[in-house]
């Protein structure tokens, strides 16, 4: 890898704006940092290099397992997971088919669903995967997301540093002891342009990824608020329709 960026042209790097404050003299200095590291004449190697790339990242802790109705929180009966991988598919579906979808969860942090294009058969096989997860695990939250930072970057490298990049985080508790997030959003939001989106099930807005400024943040007790939460990550998809439950 080279430290020296100026050997790999400008225009397949992505500018990230990194600024410090002089205690002393209160003044600003702006550095620019370029990302994903690339190598002297990379090449492309992604089928699409302006694709967008949505790293869906889903707690299946022990505690997505419960059915609780609450000021806070109403599943309409069903267990948070289920709400979950029935808000998600609808998700997975209205993504286009020119944009990379993967899936990553938690305990042991893994990637499950590699991203790739959102053909048909990518879309098939990130459902069925997601079908199967299970709430039986913890919320290692810090090396959830230490393994989707590394996840993008490399698919940064195989477009050039073309396209957008979002980790998307679906999660009902705060994290286990010990993984704290902070030192990784922090690395995330000023060495990268990755966008951290994080969706708070049932938990209200008091969890350590609720960072105003630096991440964004929605707070949902419920399915049709669940699927609201996932359409505003997708904004600009002109095909998704918001879930409900009858």
């Amino acid at each position: 890898m080279l430290e020296d960026s100026s050997a790999v042209p400008p225009q397949v790097q992505q500018s990230v704006v990194q600024k410090t404050v002089d205690e002393s003299t209160g003044k600003t200095t702006s550095i620019k940092k370029s990302w994903p590291p690339l190598e002297n004449g990379a090449s492309a190697q992604a089928p699409n290099l302006l694709a967008r790339n949505y790293l869906l990242v889903l707690d299946h802790s022990g505690s997505m397992g419960s059915s609780e109705r609450s000021s806070n929180c109403d599943t309409n009966g069903r267990s948070k997971i289920d709400v979950a991988k029935a808000a998600i598919t609808e998700f997975a579906k209205a993504i286009p088919n020119d944009a990379n979808i993967g899936l990553e969860w938690f305990a042991p942090s893994e990637v499950v669903v590699p991203l790739s294009l959102n053909t048909p058969e990518q879309n098939q096989g990130f459902v069925q995967k997601l079908m199967t997860a299970e709430s039986d695990s913890g919320t290692p939250i810090a090396e959830a997301m230490e393994l989707a930072y590394n996840t993008l970057t490399a698919q940064a490298v195989l477009q050039l540093g073309y396209g957008e990049y979002y980790i998307v985080i679906v999660t009902d508790g705060a994290a286990d002891s010990g993984s704290d997030p902070g030192r990784w959003v922090e690395f995330i939001t000023k060495n990268t342009p990755i966008v951290i989106y994080t969706i708070g099930f049932c938990i209200g807005s008091q969890h350590s990824l609720n960072q105003p400024g630096i991440t964004t943040y929605k707070n949902a007790s419920n399915v049709g608020q669940l699927a609201a939460a996932l359409q505003d990550v997708l904004a600009e998809a002109p095909d998704f329709t918001p879930l409900t439950f009858e």
